[in-house]
């Protein structure tokens, strides 16, 4: 266990991993009340107005918005294991197998999200996300299930060195 209260690195990414959590737990909130508030207005439209064009617009809307809080329950969870790793560091003991678990968790998130980002994407959105942001985050998730195996051969080494000593 290390003393790590004047890392001004770990206390810098506790703040900000605690702003990035209520940003996203608030944005979560009013996605859901958007959500719940186009529900309640679809079920006073009359039925006979399923085929017009707009309606079908509409829907599309919807399902941006189930894909947006889809996108924000990855990401905050994707933020709740990153603070846990940064709280691991904090005690000294990052080299475990939760961390390992974690980050493979985190790839696996990343590459959900960006799935997301392309299915919900608007047409025009899709061509510039897939070619510039979406490469970035899948190299972010090949990077989380490098770092997982990492993880994982560090504390496979550590258990065996403990077991040596």
């Amino acid at each position: 266990m290390t003393d790590n209260s004047n890392d001004l690195l770990l206390t810098t990414a506790r703040g900000v991993l605690a702003f990035l959590i209520g940003i996203l737990g608030f944005a979560l909130v009013v996605v859901a009340l958007f959500v719940v508030a186009d529900i309640q207005q679809r079920a006073m439209v009359d039925e006979s107005a399923a085929a017009d064009p707009e309606t079908m617009a509409d829907w599309k809307a919807l399902g941006s918005l189930l894909g947006a809080f889809a996108i924000g329950c990855l990401a905050l969870r994707f933020v709740l294991d990153l603070r846990k790793i940064v709280v691991s560091v904090d005690a000294g003991d990052p080299f475990i197998a939760r961390n390992a678990n974690r980050l493979s968790r985190m790839g696996w998130m990343a590459l959900g999200i960006q799935l997301l980002l392309v299915v919900v994407g608007e047409p025009g959105v899709v061509e510039q996300t897939a070619v510039g942001a979406s490469s970035g985050g899948f190299a972010l998730a090949l990077t989380l299930f490098v770092l997982a195996r990492v993880f994982r051969h560090g504390t496979a080494l550590r258990a065996d060195l403990e077991g040596t000593v």
